[in-house]
């Protein structure tokens, strides 16, 4: 998988602080898009085109558009390739 092109969603005092650990320790290079929930930024409509349920974390990739931290975090490691966060499927201990 292709790592260019990675966005991220984030408010400072949400999940999506997980995802940026997540980006960070993999390594990947990210643009982030920083929301100010006071200024209601999550119900703007520009946003809402990006996830209608006004939400963060989101991660957009290519035409994928993920909106879990748990999700985008197992996509981050799998998208990595080296399982450094997550063991591969196929190991006994990955649970």
């Amino acid at each position: 998988m292709e790592q260019g092109d990675l966005k991220i969603y984030v408010e400072k005092r949400t999940r999506a602080f997980r995802c940026i650990w997540a980006l960070e320790e993999l390594e990947l290079s990210y643009e982030s898009v920083v929301l100010d929930f006071k200024a209601k930024a999550q119900h703007s409509p520009e946003f809402l085109k990006v996830n209608p349920f006004g939400k963060v974390p989101v991660l957009k990739h290519g035409r994928l558009t993920l909106s879990e931290s748990g999700a985008i975090c197992l996509y981050l490691d799998e998208l990595d390739g080296k399982h450094r966060l997550v063991p591969s499927s196929s190991e006994s201990d990955r649970y």
